[in-house]
């Protein structure tokens, strides 16, 4: 790996910057892990992981976040999920990094990136009609291989 002057940290998820933070409480809509993307859940103060076909009509509010949680809500380790009715950092705003997964993608530093399946990162796409899964919300800090497997990426925030 060539030298980047990005570091992955540990016990946590912002590698630099500041986003900002709203506290939301975790519905039961999919895996909650820090690092993922979270959409309005049924009431605005609700959060929760989508699948790809909520995409389509639902943009991202943010990413769930880790170290900035709760002592009484967070989870132990940065890969392990919040659990359903838990309150859990919102992070939003941009200009930051974060690390984040990526599904099924081969991404390149500087590559756009646009909500996945269940909160996960993939490439941005123009074919076909335009739709909330054409629009970039986060861009590659580094190259990583993900195409057989879930890997973690560190990803310059634009939301």
């Amino acid at each position: 790996m060539a030298y980047n002057q990005l570091q992955k940290p540990t016990g946590k998820i912002v590698e630099r910057g500041n986003p900002l933070v709203m506290e939301h409480k975790v519905d039961s809509t999919g895996p909650a892990l820090p690092g993922r993307l979270v959409y309005k859940g049924t009431n605005d103060d609700d959060a929760g992981v989508k699948s790809a076909t909520d995409n389509v009509t639902n943009m991202p509010i943010g990413w769930l976040g880790y170290e900035q949680a709760s002592a009484s809500y967070k989870p132990s380790d940065e890969d392990t999920a919040y659990s359903t009715g838990d309150f859990a950092p919102v992070l939003n705003g941009g200009h930051f990094i974060i690390v984040s997964a990526l599904s099924a993608v081969n991404a390149t530093k500087g590559q756009y990136l646009c909500a996945g399946e269940s909160g996960m990162l993939t490439a941005v796409t123009t074919e076909g009609s335009a739709s909330m899964k054409s629009v970039p919300i986060a861009i590659a800090m580094e190259s990583v291989n993900a195409s057989t497997s879930i890997t973690d990426c560190a990803v310059l925030s634009l939301i």
